[in-house]
């Protein structure tokens, strides 16, 4: 079976990338951006991110083979989610 990509999935989602990547040199640098306003715009580009993992959810969920149902799926990145936040918490706490 042969794999085919959404182009206009891809181009939403790098056009989200960069926007976040803009966003963070502008938080870390102090720098602004005179034709973006990250901050008190019209726009809160905090939305991007979770543009932009939906989007790669999307994508991860049509390109899992084996698992049947979006139930499934969800259970399985709910597993590996909890199971990362663990080893973060346990290793801040130590």
């Amino acid at each position: 079976m042969k794999k085919s990509r959404n182009a206009a999935i891809d181009i939403i989602r790098i056009c989200a990338a960069t926007l976040i990547v803009l966003h963070h040199y502008q938080q870390g640098t102090g720098i602004e951006f005179h034709c973006i306003l990250f901050y008190g715009g019209k726009f809160n580009f905090a939305y991007v991110v979770e543009l932009f993992f939906v989007i790669s959810g999307l994508l991860a969920y049509k390109g899992a083979a084996g698992l049947p149902s979006l139930r499934e799926f969800g259970g399985v990145k709910c597993v590996a989610s909890y199971l990362f936040l663990q080893l973060v918490l346990q290793r801040k706490l130590s």
